[in-house]
């Protein structure tokens, strides 16, 4: 989830202070005012376990934690501090969408769409991992919807079977990802490392589809093909040719953050949450399979630890010195190169213009 009445405050002031309007002072200022007492739970991580081996997942070379699952008492403990918006604050956040800024997204079905509606209306049930791969996930899905939080997942197709699918939709599963980067097992093969079985893929999505419509499941089947760059820009057209109007909802997402593809000199990014600089500091918290708290999704190894809910609570970690002196970090772009914050594609609110005190992307 994204913190979405965060997003509301503090969309004029962004706006102003990306036009130079305002100091990076007064952003800095309207941002800590805006910080709720409890964070929003990004993104749950259950397991860090999978069986890829992706050219995009910093996880296949760089990730040093050891592998596990979250336990099911410590998962009971997270989601008991998790609330979820009441239908009113969420058809508020759509009508906002459709009047804001952001209205734009809604012409055509892309990575902005869902990323402001579904992604911040639902939490991520998977991090470094492959959800399928864990054997609590029914349970976890269970214990989420007994709380109203709407969940979302994204997997590999070929780590799903029929009997899962079932499942997962018999719970109510809200949202199902498949991550599919082509039409062809060789152009799959290359980004995710290891052989797939097409006609498995083909076949759990169609049976997906097929399920949801006949049972009338309020599951939506979502699709979805990692752009990078020019490399693979050429099967796009044909990829949302092939899935578009089929009963799911398929889109291109950008391959985010370049210091992951280092080796591609073609990356690029448009996705508009990327044209701008991190907010998650002051918005939301992802959660790693053994209690770790930190303000980054791709934190992948922990570095940025705040702290854990085996020892704190949520809301005692998100308004610790620690994370304050955090955030004074990113609005003032204090960190020293070699800081993790430093290296993303996604600018700390204050690396732009660290004398001039004014923010200009």
């Amino acid at each position: 989830m994204l913190n979405i009445n965060f997003l509301k405050k503090t969309a004029d002031v962004k706006k102003k202070a990306l036009n130079g309007e305002i100091s990076l002072d007064e952003l800095s200022n309207c941002y800590e005012k805006a910080v709720a007492q409890n964070p929003v739970v990004f993104q749950l991580e259950t397991t860090n376990v999978c069986n890829m081996r992706c050219t995009m997942c910093p996880r296949t070379n760089q990730m040093q934690r050891k592998l596990g699952y979250m336990e099911p008492e410590l998962y009971g403990k997270i989601i008991e501090q998790i609330e979820p918006y009441s239908p009113s604050e969420l058809l508020k956040w759509r009508k906002y969408l459709t009047l804001s800024d952001f209205k734009d997204m809604f012409i055509k079905s892309d990575e902005d769409y869902f990323a402001f509606t579904i992604s911040a209306e639902s939490l991520t049930l998977h991090g470094f991992g492959e959800p399928l791969l864990d054997p609590h996930i029914v349970d976890r899905i269970k214990i989420a919807k007994l709380r109203n939080i709407p969940v979302y997942f994204s997997c590999n197709p070929n780590n799903m079977n029929e009997g899962l699918l079932r499942s997962l939709l018999d719970i109510g599963l809200d949202y199902l990802k498949y991550s599919v980067e082509g039409l062809d097992a060789e152009i799959i093969r290359k980004y995710r490392g290891v052989k797939v079985n097409m006609e498995q893929i083909y076949n759990i999505i169609n049976k997906s589809i097929e399920l949801v419509e006949r049972n009338n499941y309020r599951t939506l089947v979502i699709l979805t093909m990692l752009l990078f760059g020019k490399t693979n820009e050429e099967t796009t057209d044909a990829y949302l040719k092939e899935w578009c109007g089929q009963g799911l909802f398929a889109y291109v997402k950008n391959a985010h953050h370049a210091w992951v593809y280092k080796d591609d000199d073609n990356f690029s990014n448009t996705s508009q949450y990327m044209r701008s600089f991190c907010e998650h500091p002051w918005m939301t918290v992802s959660i790693l399979y053994d209690g770790t708290v930190v303000p980054c999704a791709l934190d992948y190894n922990g570095i940025l630890a705040m702290g854990n809910v085996k020892e704190q609570s949520l809301e005692e970690i998100w308004n610790s010195k620690k994370y304050r002196e955090f955030r004074k970090g990113h609005a003032e772009g204090t960190f020293p190169e070699s800081h993790y914050c430093s290296v993303c594609d996604l600018p700390v609110m204050g690396a732009k213009n660290k004398k001039k005190k004014s923010l200009s992307l």
